[in-house]
């Protein structure tokens, strides 16, 4: 299967001024002087034009974000003679806003051969990091013909448009790497929100504090945030605006029924969040051991938050019964389907439990009881250890982290039995890529899935990287491969830079991957 990698180009076009119908622009920028001895009498102007990727590239590019011009914070051009050892003779460092405005350079010699490089930065300064064009395919090797007229060319900028384990492309831009599509993100990081200091201010984006943030949902350009050691959920809205939805930021085993003050409601260690219509967001309150919901319609000083099932600071197993008799066990993650049940990943029972959308919320098991590793037919038949996170692919399949035993699997919801199979894992800890059924990972913790690209997203917290896995809906060949991530620290960047610390919750929202850095008290932006 084919990987695709989305690719856009930012041309530098040669023009001479007064030669075209543009002659009458804005004057060029101020000569930037080689310091060549003697100083020759040729000049090169170049004119910045931005170009977008055609064919089958453009299909991809409509679908998933890329970059562009405007990630430009500035581009570095560089001159030097084509001859091995050759210094930079000449250098100009351009803002990206000002990309439509003409480059000159003087003092350039006839019969010679001259190279230029132009490198992109997101950010101020040229640290690596902040790179974000391809050097191989950005520079240009041209001939300086006469002094008496500007040589003309084209100087490609190409911004580094995805990140995969691949080795070739066609001039479509589409990839290929054997076994199929690795994922529909290029491997870009940014901070979406928080800082390095750990609290609960409310702020838009890095002036805002998180607390241990785990559990993260997406839906309609909103994010909800549950804050494992802050006990509070957060909303992001898309303008990166944090603010509080409940919690008093001190555990606690307070039910209040009716509107309450936002602040003044407990929750303790709350690690999962799910909505299906924006309407009430479920919480898996992992420390009270409880499912509850909170109220998002119409918020205003006061919320309202529900208890749906389980008993508040009591751990069991109670099932087969209403939802107020029924108990959980440090239930980590929930997820509430199109028919409004709610499915829990029950972790100190090592069990899926659902909860009814009937009058009594019955809660049963759907899967989980059984022993051992690997496939099992029947939901109540099969094996978890510590289940931890849940996500659903929109047509069939719920799929689990297996943290206990380093694996993923999934139900099949279509089915009333629930049959279980292993989807990724060996069992073994360890971090390395490959098919499927060989690939490690150390600790799974959060599931995100792309439906466009049939990816499943996975937050190997305790390996401090972004997997995915390909799903190969026909052979079942799926292929694990390394989005992100390598070394407990942080970094944004591009490709193997970022750093995470314990990634738990994942959400997948407009082509972008919101992770719960936990660690680094920070939700990160993959793209």
């Amino acid at each position: 299967m084919h990987s695709l990698v989305r690719r856009c180009a930012l041309a530098l076009a040669l023009a001479l001024p007064g030669l075209a119908a543009g002659a009458c622009a804005a004057p060029p920028a101020p000569v930037v002087r080689a310091p060549l001895a003697p100083e020759g009498r040729a000049s090169l102007v170049l004119r910045p034009q931005v170009r977008v990727a055609t064919g089958a590239s453009r299909q991809l590019l409509a679908v998933v974000p890329y970059l562009t011009v405007a990630d430009v914070h500035h581009f570095v051009v560089s001159l030097r003679e084509d001859v091995v050892g050759s210094p930079t003779l000449a250098t100009t460092d351009r803002l990206g806003a000002d990309a439509d405005k003409p480059l000159i350079f003087h003092g350039l010699h006839a019969n010679r051969r001259y190279t230029i490089l132009a490198r992109a930065y997101k950010a101020a300064g040229t640290d690596a990091a902040d790179l974000i064009s391809v050097d191989a395919n950005s520079t240009l090797t041209l001939d300086i013909a006469t002094d008496d007229t500007p040589t003309a060319g084209v100087l490609p900028l190409q911004l580094a448009a995805a990140f995969f384990n691949t080795t070739a492309s066609d001039e479509t831009g589409v990839a290929f790497v054997a076994g199929g599509v690795t994922a529909g993100l290029r491997g870009l990081v940014t901070t979406f929100a928080g800082g390095a200091t750990a609290g609960g201010v409310d702020a838009v984006g890095d002036a805002a504090q998180f607390n241990g943030p785990a559990g993260v949902c997406a839906l309609a350009g909103t994010l909800w945030v549950a804050e494992r050691l802050g006990h509070r959920i957060r909303r992001i809205d898309g303008s990166r605006a944090v603010t509080l939805l409940a919690g008093s930021g001190t555990p606690g085993v307070t039910s209040p029924i009716g509107p309450t003050p936002a602040n003044t409601i407990d929750f303790n260690a709350p690690e999962g969040v799910t909505t299906q219509d924006g309407d009430w967001v479920y919480v898996a309150d992992t420390g009270n051991h409880v499912i509850r919901r909170v109220h998002v319609a119409g918020q205003g000083p006061d919320v309202e938050v529900e208890l749906v099932a389980g008993q508040m600071g009591v751990a069991g197993a109670a099932d087969n019964v209403a939802g107020s008799s029924a108990q959980f066990a440090s239930p980590a993650a929930v997820y509430q389907a199109s028919t409004l049940d709610v499915f829990v990943a029950d972790r100190g029972n090592n069990r899926i439990r659902r909860i009814a959308n009937d009058i009594n919320l019955t809660v049963t098991t759907a899967a989980g009881g059984g022993a051992g590793l690997g496939d099992e037919p029947l939901g109540t038949d099969a094996s978890f250890d510590q289940p931890t996170a849940l996500a659903y692919d929109g047509y069939r399949y719920l799929y689990v982290a297996d943290a206990g035993h380093r694996q993923i699997k999934r139900l099949d919801l279509s089915s009333a039995n629930f049959p279980v199979e292993l989807v990724a894992g060996s069992g073994v800890s360890g971090g390395s890529d490959g098919p499927a059924s060989i690939a490690t990972f150390r600790t799974p913790s959060g599931l995100a899935y792309d439906q466009g690209y049939e990816t499943l997203y996975v937050a190997d917290a305790d390996g401090h990287r972004i997997r995915a896995i390909a799903i190969d809906a026909e052979s079942g060949n799926h292929q694990v491969s390394t989005v992100t991530g390598s070394l407990q620290a942080f970094a944004d960047g591009v490709r193997s830079e970022p750093r995470f610390d314990t990634p738990r919750g994942l959400a997948f929202m407009g082509g972008v991957l919101y992770v719960g850095d936990e660690g680094n008290h920070r939700v990160r932006a993959v793209r």
